[in-house]
């Protein structure tokens, strides 16, 4: 669909590259319905195995999806920067040209208990996990949900964690601490991360709970102990991207 947008926007050439044949086949059929089959060349592989050499004349754009339900989803990241670095002629533009991850504190009113999840593994199986229970007793829950701020007590304001230049960024991997200024007296057991992706100068796409509802859900992060903070106090949490996106509430 993205090669499509960008033949009726008017591009001369567009490498459409997807390593699944099943849907090269379809995308070639649709592009000849639609009238881009002139304009449209199908690679069947994944980018990173494709040579530089094979898409010529250059492309001077590169228009990617990057975003999911957990922001940087499947390495995509890796892959970007990747064909931005062999296919692009220098200085051409991305789409989107740069990511900012947001993030607000919240508390649920109750802590989460995950050792049910190792109970069922003893009556299974007769063993003995109780290690298990012990690391899962620290460990956050991550889901993909639509977070409705209006259901919580949100106990930040939402600060922004980080932003990448797609133009700029080196290296695939990024980690940061940010501090989270909290807004009133209580409990903290919550994170809920969403995204900015700036289309160009202009244009900016959203997944944040308070804008209008896209396709996409929230990050949802609670963990297992309600902490007890202080109207004033900053909460460092440490963001880590390794090809997964995860937040951690320092003490």
């Amino acid at each position: 669909i993205l090669s499509f947008f960008a033949a009726r926007a008017g591009a001369k050439k567009v490498y459409a590259i997807e390593r699944r044949p099943d849907m090269v086949r379809v995308a070639k059929e649709l592009a000849k319905a639609n009238g881009f089959e002139d304009i449209i060349t199908f690679i069947e592989n994944s980018s990173h195995l494709v040579k530089a050499e094979d898409l010529n004349p250059k492309p001077n754009l590169l228009v990617s999806e990057i975003l999911g339900n957990a922001i940087l989803e499947e390495n995509i990241l890796e892959f970007t920067l990747d064909a931005r670095d062999r296919f692009l002629t220098p200085g051409s533009p991305l789409i989107p040209s740069g990511l900012e991850i947001l993030i607000v504190a919240f508390d649920s009113g109750r802590g989460i208990d995950r050792s049910l999840e190792v109970d069922e593994l003893e009556c299974l199986y007769g063993f003995d996990f109780q290690l298990l229970k012990t690391i899962l007793a620290q460990k956050p829950s991550m889901r993909m949900e639509r977070f409705n701020p209006h259901l919580f007590d949100l106990m930040s304001e939402p600060v922004s964690a980080i932003k990448l230049d797609f133009n700029q960024l080196v290296s695939p991997r990024f980690s940061t601490t940010v501090e989270l200024p909290v807004k009133q007296g209580g409990y903290i057991n919550g994170l809920c991360a969403y995204f900015r992706a700036f289309m160009d100068d202009e244009i900016v796409l959203t997944n944040s709970p308070w804008a209008p509802q896209t396709h996409w859900t929230q990050v949802v992060f609670t963990y297992p102990n309600r902490r007890a903070v202080k109207s004033g106090e900053t909460i460092p949490v440490e963001m880590v991207y390794d090809g997964h996106l995860n937040f951690w509430i320092k003490e």
